[in-house]
C-alpha cells in the first residue's frame, strides 16, 4: 500500500510497535511464569493456596490490572492517530477499547451476567445449559452482545473507510477475534472441565490459553495501536 501526495510517495506498513509489542509480551510471560510457579507449588504443597495477585485467573491479579493499563494505552494511541489523520476509524476503535478496558476493569461481564444468567434460566426454567450454570451463560449472553457492538462497529468503519485504513484495520480485526477465542471459548471449556479453586495441570493449560491468552492478543491489540501512531508520526515527519 502506498499514500500518494504531490511529490512524494511513501510505503504503509501495518505492523505492531516492535519495540512496544516486546516489552508488554515480556511482562506477560513474567506474570504466566509466576502463575504456573504457584500453581505448581500450590500442587506440591509448598503453598496452602495460589497467591491471589499472581492468579492470572482473578479480576483482582496484577495480570488484570495490566490488562486494564493496556487498554488505556492503546485508547491513547489511537486517540493520537486520530488527532494527527482525522480518520474517524481511530476513533471508533479507540471507543471500542475503552468499552473493553472498562469492561475489565469493572468485571463487567460478571456483574451483568449475574443478572442475565438467572433471567435467562428463570425463563427457561432449567438449573444447568449444556453443563454449564447460570452465571457463566450469563456471562457468554453479555460477552455475545459486547461482541456485536465491538465487531459491528469496527465493520462499519471499515465499509466507510479507504483501502489504507481498511488494510490497517485488518490486523485488529484478527487480534479482537483471537482475543474473543479466549476469552469466550476457551473461557466455557474452562468453566465446564474444572472446579473454581481447583488446582493441577488440566486448570493450569486452560488457564494460560484463557488468561493468558488474552494477555497476549492485549498486548499485541495496544502495539498495533502504537504502530498506527508512529506510522503517522514518522509521515508527517517526512512531510
Amino acid at each position: 500500500m502506498t499514500i500518494l501526495t504531490q511529490d512524494k510517495v511513501f510505503a504503509v506498513r501495518v505492523r505492531p510497535h516492535t519495540k512496544i509489542l516486546c516489552a508488554l509480551i515480556a511482562i506477560d510471560i513474567l506474570l504466566i511464569f509466576a502463575y504456573v510457579a504457584g500453581q505448581i507449588a500450590v500442587s506440591a504443597g509448598i503453598l496452602s493456596d495460589m497467591p491471589g495477585r499472581l492468579n492470572i485467573e482473578i479480576d483482582y491479579a496484577i495480570a488484570e490490572k495490566f490488562n486494564v493499563f493496556k487498554w488505556a494505552l492503546a485508547a491513547m494511541a489511537l486517540a493520537a492517530a486520530f488527532v494527527f489523520s482525522r480518520k474517524w476509524a481511530w476513533a471508533v476503535l479507540m471507543a471500542c477499547f475503552i468499552l473493553l478496558g472498562l469492561d475489565d476493569s469493572q468485571s463487567g461481564h460478571e456483574t451483568f451476567g449475574t443478572t442475565a444468567g438467572l433471567s435467562v434460566f428463570e425463563y427457561l426454567q432449567v438449573t444447568s445449559f449444556f453443563g454449564l450454570d447460570q452465571q457463566v451463560i450469563g456471562e457468554l449472553i453479555v460477552l455475545a452482545g459486547m461482541g456485536i457492538l465491538v465487531f459491528g462497529a469496527i465493520a462499519i468503519a471499515w465499509i466507510r473507510s479507504n483501502p489504507d485504513i481498511r488494510a490497517k484495520l485488518i490486523p485488529f480485526f484478527i487480534a479482537l477475534i483471537a482475543l474473543s477465542v479466549c476469552g469466550v471459548i476457551f473461557d466455557a471449556v474452562h468453566a465446564t472441565l474444572i472446579t473454581p479453586g481447583t488446582v493441577g495441570l488440566l486448570n493450569t493449560i486452560l488457564g494460560i490459553l484463557e488468561d493468558g491468552g488474552e494477555m497476549i492478543f492485549i498486548s499485541i491489540l495496544c502495539a498495533l495501536s502504537f504502530g498506527v501512531l508512529f506510522e503517522y508520526l514518522n509521515l508527517r515527519h517526512k512531510l
